[in-house]
């Protein structure tokens, strides 16, 4: 039974790296099409035909963009400030921003320590973030002009 459950979450992962592949590789000439100004012109132009579909557009490609730190975001916030004005496209990005990175902190945090247990012992996980718990502390301490010595 143990042995299945591992053989299950090794496939979950290598299906979710795939996957992430799959979808950088899907996404990345979209990408790279709108650093151009012809390329952002070209899709504000197929996004304008969409109607509400475009919101939802950008928010999957912002939520993409979050997710797999590989992909530009510069071109997306020029392309919602072309779809939405600058203030409208401002709000966009800064709530659709606070919405992945909240849906990710609450996946990691309700998934993340268990997913990371599979691979690691829970002491050498607990002997690292107290590493950087210190290495936080001195840094701040650093940063407000104190001398700290470990």
């Amino acid at each position: 039974m143990k042995n299945k459950k591992k053989i299950l979450k090794i496939t979950f992962t290598i299906l979710s790296i795939v996957l992430f592949v799959g979808l950088i590789i899907y996404l990345f000439p979209t990408m790279k099409g709108i650093t151009t100004p012809e390329g952002r012109l070209k899709f504000q132009q197929k996004l304008d035909g969409m109607g509400m579909g475009k919101f939802w557009v950008l928010l999957a490609l912002q939520f993409a963009q979050i997710l797999l730190v590989v992909l530009p975001g510069e071109p997306l916030e020029v392309l919602a400030g072309m779809c939405y004005g600058t203030v409208g496209g401002t709000i966009f990005i800064l709530a659709t921003v606070f919405i992945t990175t909240t849906l990710i902190f609450y996946l990691v945090r309700k998934y993340g320590k268990s997913y990371i247990e599979q691979f690691f012992k829970k002491e050498k996980i607990e002997k690292r973030i107290q590493e950087g718990m210190k290495k936080f502390f001195c840094d701040i301490m650093k940063a407000l002009g104190r001398n700290v010595a470990i």
